[in-house]
């Protein structure tokens, strides 16, 4: 995966060439997420330290429920 101007993420089809691009000018952290970020939750909900975890609800998504960011001057239209 990699970004293109910034604003679009890449997600390489691998072998069958088939790929995917995705506009993430309006998520926080302004790219997709890796399934190892996924993954990462699932091991500590699967792990002891987790164990007093009850009934909690983990968004993954890279800010984008939690709101969106302003744009900046560089990022503004026309710059």
């Amino acid at each position: 995966m990699g970004r293109l101007d910034g604003k679009v993420a890449l997600i390489s089809g691998g072998a069958r060439g088939i790929g995917a691009a995705f506009d993430t000018v309006h998520v926080p952290l302004h790219r997709v997420g890796q399934p190892t970020e996924i993954a990462d939750l699932m091991v500590y909900l699967a792990a002891d330290e987790s164990s007093f975890v009850t009934g909690a609800e983990f968004v993954i998504d890279g800010g984008e429920t939690a709101g969106s960011v302003a744009a900046t001057p560089a990022d503004a239209p026309g710059n």
